[in-house]
């Protein structure tokens, strides 16, 4: 399944239109060995759809090798009417505490 919106890395701070019933879907540069996942607070008011991770295939179709960098991948939807200001953390679970390696912020605005 794909989204009717795609947004990526590029898109954060910024604010986009989603039609009712839309599907956004989201990829984000992620690499798990290292520990670091994208982690979205539980009181987001989307309904997730899907939470994946896309490891990269080369132009011969062969998936790249164990601790290569992959993608993140979330697909959702808004829940209510209201804009969603979104808010992603890349962050260690066992840090808890520290600040985020990086984080992605957007503005969601139901039509």
């Amino acid at each position: 399944m794909s989204g009717d919106i795609l947004l990526s890395m590029g898109d954060a701070g910024g604010s986009v239109r989603v039609p009712a019933g839309g599907v956004v879907e989201l990829r984000l540069p992620e690499n798990p060995t290292t520990g670091y996942r994208w982690t979205l607070p539980p009181d987001s008011c989307t309904e997730m759809i899907e939470d994946r991770n896309a490891a990269p295939v080369d132009g011969a179709g062969v998936i790249a090798g164990v601790g290569a960098a992959s993608e993140r991948v979330f697909l959702f939807r808004l829940k209510g009417g209201a804009p969603l200001h979104l808010r992603l953390d890349l962050t260690r679970a066992w840090e808890e505490g520290a600040p985020p390696e990086s984080r992605f912020e957007i503005e969601l605005v139901p039509q």
